[in-house]
């Protein structure tokens, strides 16, 4: 069974249907692993340097590990090591719009 936001964290985490819904389009892949501290999802499908990772946060931010925005858009190096922050915002529709003006989704 491969990993996925569902099956590797807990159901409160309720990541919204608009990312959902960009998964199942093929616009986003899921990319969740419990140990990281929330669901993340990557434009690319294997996950290349230059592509986007997209992380949803819980949406209670007292249950957060790390304080701040909900939504973060981080970057892929040439290592695959995701880094830095490309843009955050606790409203995933200015989130998904800045990767649609990307041209990322």
């Amino acid at each position: 069974m491969s990993r996925t936001y569902q099956n590797q964290f807990p159901a409160d985490y309720d990541v919204p249907q608009e990312i959902v819904v960009a998964v199942k389009d093929g616009k986003l892949f899921d990319y969740s692993w419990g140990n990281d501290v929330c669901p993340k999802f990557c434009t690319d499908r294997d996950m290349n340097p230059g592509s986007l990772v997209l992380w949803s946060d819980h949406p209670d931010p007292d249950q957060r590990e790390i304080s701040g925005p909900r939504f973060c858009v981080a970057i892929v190096d040439e290592e695959g090591i995701v880094f830095g922050g490309v843009g955050s915002s606790e409203n995933v529709n200015d989130i998904l719009l800045a990767l649609s003006l990307l041209n990322v989704i």
